[in-house]
């Protein structure tokens, strides 16, 4: 089983930086809140994909991470 820390940081990378949108099946629930609206991991991945199409060289450098 793969810890908190490790999955934050497998979203950075991967799914952002990596563009992997994929992974969102992987980490969000079937359904769930962002800014007031219920998207599914799918419709999640193909905001994220829209966004890094617009910022192709984005890139996320996780320095310090903090959980408990």
């Amino acid at each position: 089983m793969m810890g908190n820390e490790a999955i934050i940081r497998r979203y950075w990378q991967e799914l952002w930086t990596e563009g992997k949108v994929e992974l969102a099946s992987e980490v969000y629930a079937e359904t769930f809140r962002e800014n007031s609206e219920t998207l599914t991991p799918a419709e999640f991945a193909h905001h994220a994909a829209g966004r890094r199409a617009h910022f192709k060289d984005f890139t996320v450098t996780v320095d310090e991470l903090i959980s408990c």
